[in-house]
């Protein structure tokens, strides 16, 4: 069967899969959540709700797909054991079968996520890599219903990890955008079956662009390129491109050092977990860090032109929850009693701010707000925190739950009280603040 899939990419930490026919007649969609620290993803599907954790980020430890707290599968990235290897894959075990997602780019000529069980393709997602108006698009050839799921997952899991996935700042997401791959490894390129695209396409009498010419011409193209990027790292290891400039720290080094002379005033220690490059993003590093004060991993991006280099860092979000969370409650205290959960809209900031305080004065705080209680506001009294919080040109996602817990699950994260624990919440009402200020309600 031929199914469309199509991201939507939303403000803070939401994305939305919409699994639909040929005809655009729409089938299932997809939640997806980020948590601030892991990454923990709730993907709601047939009524369960299946949770893909990446331990702290980091994407060479094994990711979890869980539910009902059960694993019920992993993923993990695996390549060939070769000094200089293009050829890698990600290993999907679900249940008792195991399957691997390779992925093929041929340029402009667009991207292949091949699904192969047993070395049998069972499923190939087609995508242009073009992101328009916060959307983007994939074809979805499966021959088995049960599989799409499957899909889905790995396409979402890929976005992750290759860094394209989520927005880069608190006001805008990824609006357009029109990158290409080219795949460099012949092992790899021959996993892409055209001809199950055509098996498929032919029952259904739909009709595709690409032929399996691509596929020889892109692999001429790939061993070219390869060429050219071993030449040039010969070079560089002979110093025929040695400058004596901050290339001769380490990222680790340098993210470090930038950590320590920004946040100075914190009283933290960090100790270095991982590095990773980010490959569609602007920004071409990535490294993590241990908090010792919070006991939470902290992001720091690296990008450098020109010898000149520029950060940014999401450790805000760490030392600002507290006053975060306090801010809201007093503003609230008036109407009952509340346990206030505060995450931030914002992924990073790339000039340090120290106080929540300033985070409000600097006209740029977006955040995500739950205010649990155990008997429901009236809308009078909703409106008045609401707009308090517009008079401090606050904006974002503000959620007013009552719940059934005596302790106003204040022994739950936000993560488990969203993905583990909505049997405690009795009702909700939600509000959005947009950048305009305009109360709006959901």
């Amino acid at each position: 069967m031929i199914l469309k899939v199509k991201r939507t990419i939303y403000k803070g930490t939401k994305e939305q899969y919409t699994l639909s026919d040929k005809n655009n007649n729409i089938i299932n969609n997809y939640d997806f959540i980020l948590d601030n620290n892991n990454i923990i993803g709730n993907i709601n599907y047939k009524n369960n709700n299946i949770s893909l954790i990446v331990p702290s980020k980091n994407f060479n430890e094994t990711s979890k797909l869980m539910t009902n707290n059960t694993e019920i599968g992993t993923i993990s990235f695996s390549g060939d054991n070769k000094f200089i290897s293009t050829n890698y894959w990600w290993d999907l075990n679900i249940g008792n079968r195991n399957f691997k997602l390779y992925e093929v780019g041929f340029g402009s000529k667009g991207l292949y996520l091949v699904i192969k069980e047993n070395d049998n393709t069972i499923a190939v997602l087609s995508s242009k890599m073009i992101v328009k108006s916060f959307e983007d698009e994939y074809e979805l050839f499966v021959k088995d219903d049960k599989d799409s799921i499957l899909s889905i997952i790995s396409c979402i899991y890929w976005n992750l990890y290759r860094g394209s996935s989520f927005i880069k700042d608190g006001t805008s997401g990824i609006n357009e955008s029109n990158k290409t791959l080219t795949t460099l490894s012949k092992e790899t390129n021959a996993k892409m079956d055209f001809d199950f695209i055509k098996d498929i396409a032919s029952n259904e009498n739909y009709v595709i662009n690409n032929s399996n010419k691509t596929s020889k011409n892109y692999v001429v193209v790939g061993i070219i390129l390869l060429i050219l990027c071993i030449t040039i790292f010969v070079l560089c290891l002979t110093g025929c491109f040695n400058k004596n400039n901050k290339n001769n720290k380490s990222n680790e080094t340098l993210t470090l050092e930038y950590l320590n002379n920004n946040y100075s005033n914190k009283n933290d220690n960090f100790t270095f977990v991982n590095c990773g490059y980010d490959l569609f993003s602007g920004w071409n590093d990535r490294c993590y860090f241990k908090s010792e004060k919070y006991n939470e991993v902290v992001t720091v991006y690296l990008s450098e032109e020109n010898n000149n280099y520029s950060f940014k860092d999401d450790y805000f979000k760490l030392y600002m929850k507290d006053d975060a969370e306090k801010y809201f409650d007093d503003i609230a205290s008036n109407y009952g009693r509340f346990e206030i959960k505060v995450r931030f809209v914002s992924t990073t900031l790339s000039t340090p701010i120290y106080t929540f305080d300033e985070y409000i004065n600097s006209g740029k705080c977006s955040v995500e707000v739950y205010f649990f209680s155990n008997t429901k506001l009236t809308s009078d009294n909703i409106n008045t925190i609401l707009n308090k919080i517009v008079d401090d040109k606050i904006y974002g996602y503000f959620n007013f739950d009552v719940t059934n817990d005596s302790d106003l699950l204040s022994n739950y994260t936000l993560s488990d009280i969203l993905n583990n624990t909505s049997e405690l919440l009795v009702s909700e009402e939600e509000y959005y603040i947009d950048s305009n200020l305009q109360i709006i309600k959901n």
